[in-house]
């Protein structure tokens, strides 16, 4: 209070903040006013980074060598790719003329859309038996399987995660999350791709899905049209007109001509344009680079945040008066003079 007074009293020449921040009022008392909130400006900042840049630095560095560490640690991704469309099914007819020039157009075809073939393909029947044909599991579980005794040694988390053993299902949802097929809407090229840590697994597998789901197609039709060709032998056998007759024979040939295409062509339902190579080059390129820039920039962000919050709290601490500890002081009382009513004089009676 004997600072704030004296520099009320030196006038003019007193400080700008104590003038503003002190007011005399007229009964002799002083009035302390708030103090007038700083602008902070892009040099205020700058210099509040630069006082701290040693820390910035740490905080930066210790960021990039996480993210660095993590992308050593992790295994890389390989991408096997197949390029395939496809077959279209072609329609057959058979005539029947009885006087008249009327064709009847029957379909004996099954047609494969490539939304079917995704389903087939993606499907528990199809993926189980590919991973039981081929031993997968071993393979997809491979930290889990011990090679030498021929077992399954399932430990810490992922025992709480899979159990005792790895089951055909635990093979088939992780062989789900690394086949991908996707169709061009507007070619009609199908893309079946495998990602593996092993770039020759990866192509080995994505062409042998490719082979083995040309494969089952082709047995599917095979059995169908043997199906087929047993019911027209049938009905030929029971009927003695001549018209339904050349009918039935024209249905036989379509259907012997579908089973032998079948047993001639691997590619039955399935044209492969490109088949799957060994790939050189990560799923992802240069994703260890990527990932530590993208620790470094976090790491720069955070650092700055940290820089500035402790600026903001230097900030405040320097606004407070000087010697405030937190507490309310105590007000100083003025001391007040104690008003005493002179006595009145004593009447005289006379």
């Amino acid at each position: 209070m004997t600072d704030t007074k004296a520099a009320i009293e030196a006038g003019p020449a007193a400080s700008a903040d104590a003038a503003q921040t002190v007011q005399r009022l007229p009964n002799g008392y002083y009035l302390q006013l708030g103090a007038p909130e700083e602008d902070t400006n892009i040099l205020d900042v700058w210099e509040a980074i630069t006082t701290r840049k040693l820390l910035v630095f740490l905080v930066v560095l210790a960021f990039g060598l996480l993210t660095g560490f993590l992308a050593w640690v992790m295994p890389k991704q390989y991408l096997g790719e197949v390029a395939l469309y496809v077959v279209p099914a072609d329609k057959t007819s058979s005539s029947s003329s009885s006087g008249s020039t009327e064709e009847a157009s029957v379909d004996l075809h099954m047609d494969y859309s490539a939304d079917q073939i995704t389903t087939m393909i993606m499907g528990r029947e199809f993926l189980y038996k590919f991973l039981q044909d081929n031993n997968m599991i071993q393979v997809l579980f491979e930290k889990d399987w011990n090679q030498e005794q021929q077992r399954w040694e399932v430990k810490g988390l992922r025992r709480w995660i899979y159990g005792d053993t790895i089951s055909v299902w635990d093979g088939y949802s992780k062989l789900t999350d690394i086949l991908t097929i996707s169709t061009d809407e507007g070619t009609g090229i199908t893309t079946l791709s495998v990602k593996w840590t092993d770039p020759k697994l990866a192509a080995e597998w994505a062409n042998k899905i490719v082979d083995t789901a040309n494969q089952q197609l082709r047995e599917h039709a095979i059995k169908e049209s043997e199906a087929v060709l047993a019911q027209l032998q049938a009905q030929l056998r029971r009927t003695s007109v001549l018209e339904l007759q050349q009918a039935l024979y024209g249905l036989m040939q379509t259907q012997m001509s579908r089973v032998i295409a079948a047993q001639v062509h691997p590619e039955f339902a399935l044209k492969v344009l490109d088949r799957a190579v060994e790939p050189e080059d990560q799923a992802i390129p240069y994703l260890q680079l990527i990932l530590v820039m993208v620790g470094l920039f976090l790491g720069l962000i955070i650092a700055l945040s940290i820089v500035l919050l402790l600026y903001s709290i230097t900030k405040h601490k320097a606004r407070r008066p000087a010697g405030e500890s937190g507490k309310r002081k105590r007000r100083e009382r003025k001391p007040v003079e104690k008003l005493v009513k002179p006595a009145e004089p004593e009447r005289v009676e006379t």
